[in-house]
């Protein structure tokens, strides 16, 4: 939960696939969604990334929630 934007980026905590698959997959987890669409997998992804790019101070939780919060 203390992972930057920047670091999540820059890759210095894991490779930044790998942590974007397991905060999707804790993330549904946590909404309870069991479905896996890997088309809305690599969408999601790009949209923490565009959105880290321009918050780079921001935990990387806290980007995810901003992002799909209300929607999911």
């Amino acid at each position: 939960t203390k992972i930057t934007c920047d670091q999540f980026l820059a890759g210095k905590v894991a490779d930044s696939r790998s942590v974007t698959i397991w905060m999707s997959g804790y993330y549904h987890g946590v909404t309870r969604n069991t479905v896996l669409d890997v088309n809305a997998l690599q969408q999601d992804s790009q949209a923490v990334m565009d959105y880290c790019i321009s918050h780079p101070k921001v935990i990387l939780m806290d980007a995810v929630t901003t992002l799909f919060g209300k929607k999911k």
